[in-house]
């Protein structure tokens, strides 16, 4: 019982790790936008990519919070949620 309880800890932050991966990768590459946007008010980009990145966003963002929901630590969630909330 104890190696299944440590197998499934370990996977939960490889899990996790993933996703803060990814949304590191994201935040740097959609940082620019309302920087732009605030800039020179309009974006270079079509609805249709707007759209697209909007949704892979929201899904890296519900992701993150089916692990958090898992793992309980309500710190870490709301760590991980404020900086998604400043995108």
């Amino acid at each position: 019982m104890i190696k299944l309880t440590i197998a499934h800890a370990i996977s939960q932050s490889v899990k996790l790790a993933l996703y803060e991966c990814q949304m590191d990768d994201t935040i740097d590459d959609t940082k620019i936008i309302p920087i732009r946007l605030a800039q020179t008010g309009k974006l270079n980009y079509s609805r249709m990519q707007i759209t697209k990145i909007s949704g892979h966003l929201f899904q890296l963002r519900m992701h993150v919070d089916l692990v958090s929901n898992v793992l309980g630590k309500k710190s870490r969630r709301e760590t991980l949620a404020n900086r998604f909330c400043h995108l």
